[in-house]
């Protein structure tokens, strides 16, 4: 693989559309070469397309902005899904080894994983895009990572699958073509992020990740250095925006602008100065000025932040893993990360460590890589050269994906290159 290819992601979020374009430098480590951005509120809603051309120009313009920043020009992209219509669901798969040497082969595990995700259920509606599995199970003896090579005459394995709407991936893939690009691969982008900001140690110790979107929350449980589940949940950061819009009586371009600015997740981390520091404001008129300290901030983001924890709580529990069983932490990423001290509100409600993700071994513009918006399109460079915080590629795809015109691979040849990558 060249190390001067040029791969472009776009990550279609809450309401707009990030685009990023990079290559593997030299020093083996993502080179984020442009990126651009483009909101899309009328079109693009929790990552679901609901105006085709108000999406396609969403699109278009936010790798047009990447193009230009780069000079490159991109013909194919990855895409970073999220939004309620994706789902996870576990499956156990079987295989008797009859050969005579009894060795397990890279066609017994691509098999086995096969079967496994034959046993889950999808509607007609719905259409797998990663077969991830968890760990195998060889003549009973379970917790084996890469069975490649062992003697055995019984193989299992669970998997978790996940799907999405067949409808909304259409929509995607007919917004994009719209815009003069075609898809590569979609992928879940909790899924790609988690691999670009999670540590090993922290799954194998059992962590959540926390991807705070506009209008959705991802979840992903990590224990015993395997993906347990992931979802979402329909609330995300704009609702701490519009509860500030309604408490100050101003738009929500300028209560989103106060949010970033002076906005706080929990009111005792204001030091006394910053409490009582005055902010001023134009009210909904955009004549009027009003102000407000610092500290009243608190109260309606409090208020809101305690609720999308109470949901990310419930989730946690629904999967029947008690908090206490996460010992590596929360891991807080997305757009609504860059709340200031949401991190330690978090840690304190969950009753568990928390930190912010941060995308390493990443380099290039400083407001583009430290900037939670593009971490899930740039972790989709580093899924595409298979780096991630262990060497592995665990996240691949399930679905033939010629048949969406894209350029990857079917479940076999995925499997295979997953083994390739990671040993």
């Amino acid at each position: 693989m060249s190390k001067q290819e040029i791969v472009g992601s776009i990550d279609i979020g809450s309401s707009q559309v990030v685009c990023v374009i990079g290559r593997l430098s030299e020093k083996g480590i993502i080179e984020v070469l442009g990126a651009g951005r483009a909101e899309s509120p009328k079109g693009i809603k929790n990552g679901i397309i609901r105006d085709i051309n108000e999406a396609s120009a969403a699109i278009k313009n936010a790798v047009e902005e990447a193009e230009e920043k780069s000079e490159q020009v991109l013909r194919n992209l990855y895409v970073a899904l999220r939004g309620s219509h994706l789902e996870a669901r576990t499956g156990h798969g079987t295989l008797a080894i009859s050969r005579t040497d009894k060795e397990i082969t890279e066609e017994d595990v691509e098999i086995v994983i096969e079967n496994a995700r034959m046993n889950v259920r999808i509607s007609p509606d719905k259409e797998i895009i990663h077969t991830i599995p968890k760990s195998y199970t060889v003549n009973s003896q379970d917790g084996i990572i890469n069975p490649v090579g062992m003697d055995g005459t019984h193989l299992e394995t669970d998997v978790v699958v996940i799907t999405a709407s067949s409808d909304h991936l259409n929509n995607i893939q007919k917004a994009i073509a719209r815009a003069g690009f075609e898809v590569i691969e979609f992928v879940y982008g909790i899924l790609s992020l988690g691999e670009s900001v999670v540590t090993q140690d922290e799954k194998e110790l059992g962590c959540l990740l926390i991807d705070i979107g506009g209008l959705s929350t991802g979840i992903v449980l990590y224990q015993n250095n395997s993906l347990l589940t992931s979802t979402e949940i329909e609330i995300g950061s704009d609702s701490i925006t519009k509860d500030l819009a309604h408490y100050l009586k101003t738009t929500s371009r300028t209560a989103s602008d106060i949010k970033e600015k002076y906005g706080v997740a929990l009111k005792k981390a204001l030091k006394a100065d910053e409490a009582q520091q005055k902010i001023t404001y134009v009210g909904l008129d955009n004549k009027s000025v009003r102000e407000v300290k610092r500290q009243e901030l608190a109260a309606p983001i409090e208020h809101r932040l305690d609720q999308i924890v109470s949901f990310i709580s419930d989730a946690v529990g629904k999967v029947g893993y008690p908090q206490e069983l996460f010992a590596g932490g929360a891991i807080i990423a997305g757009g609504g990360s860059m709340l200031k001290h949401i991190d330690r509100a978090i840690e304190e409600w969950l009753k568990i460590d928390a930190r912010l993700g941060i995308v390493s071994d990443v380099e290039g513009d400083e407001s583009t890589v430290s900037n939670p918006t593009y971490h899930t399109a740039i972790s989709l460079l580093k899924y595409h050269f298979g780096l991630d915080s262990s060497g592995s590629r665990p996240v691949q795809s399930a679905k033939n994906l010629r048949q969406r015109g894209g350029k990857g691979k079917g479940i076999f040849q995925s499997i295979s290159r997953w083994f390739d990558d990671t040993f």
